[in-house]
């Protein structure tokens, strides 16, 4: 019976030892890496600005974006200095059988995979990175991914910092994002596989009426444009228009 009772206070204390590889920041300090290809597409690569901007904003302490010489899809977050490993850079959407919409948040091996279809090129716009995120300095122009391409990595970020980091978009200036101030960051190692249940998301973006310059308290068009991706407008391109045409 002792030895029983041992052992259940053991597996409970276990149980709320966080896994080594979850911990991004301690005490201000950068524990991981994020790591993008040498050729990351525009989601990939915002997406990495996204996770490094975030939780610099959360904790005070910016994670290092590395570009790796080698080739894979999505982003990794890794210990610091860490190698990928073989199996890592092998994971395509293809080989998950990612479904055109679906992505990944995978904890594995001591990495953190982010993972979804993306699109190589680009039919969005420039925008300053830094005129979007309100960060002082000389601009950072950044080309994003169009509303209508594919980009399921980038979304994987998204989905990472607001259900593992408590991260919350409301609006498109920096006083409607919330984050969590804290000085260490560790995460829950939860894995996720998710397809959108509403496919196509987008409406009539009517930033430029009053009201809504009002309400949102006149943002910059950089900043607008990366709320749109924020809030994951986008998926099946569909489009419709008012009729010119006269009914009995």
């Amino acid at each position: 019976m002792r030895t029983a009772t041992i052992m259940g206070l053991v597996l409970v204390v276990m149980s709320h030892v966080p896994c080594m590889g979850d911990t991004l920041v301690d005490k201000g300090s950068a524990k991981t890496d994020i790591i993008i290809s040498k050729d990351a597409s525009p989601s990939a690569s915002l997406a990495a600005r996204e996770l490094q901007y975030c939780i610099s904003q959360m904790t005070g302490c910016t994670l290092p974006m590395v570009e790796s010489t080698h080739e894979f899809s999505g982003l990794r977050i890794v210990r610091t200095g860490s190698a990928l490993s073989p199996n890592s850079l092998s994971l395509t959407p293809a080989s998950m059988e990612l479904k055109q919409y679906e992505y990944v948040i995978q904890f594995r091996d001591g990495e953190i995979i982010l993972l979804g279809h993306d699109a190589r090129g680009s039919t969005g716009t420039e925008i300053d990175y830094r005129a979007a995120t309100e960060q002082k300095g000389d601009a950072d122009v950044i080309q994003i991914p169009g509303m209508f391409d594919d980009q399921g990595t980038l979304k994987a970020a998204y989905h990472f910092l607001e259900s593992h980091c408590g991260v919350r978009f409301f609006g498109p200036k920096n006083d409607a994002v919330h984050f969590p101030q804290r000085s260490s960051l560790v995460v829950n190692p939860k894995n996720v596989r998710h397809e959108p249940s509403i496919k196509h998301a987008s409406g009539s973006l009517t930033w430029d009426w009053p009201i809504m310059k009002a309400q949102y308290g006149n943002p910059s068009t950089a900043s607008k444009e990366l709320f749109s991706r924020r809030m994951r407008l986008g998926g099946i391109p569909w489009y419709t228009n008012h009729t010119l045409h006269g009914y009995p």
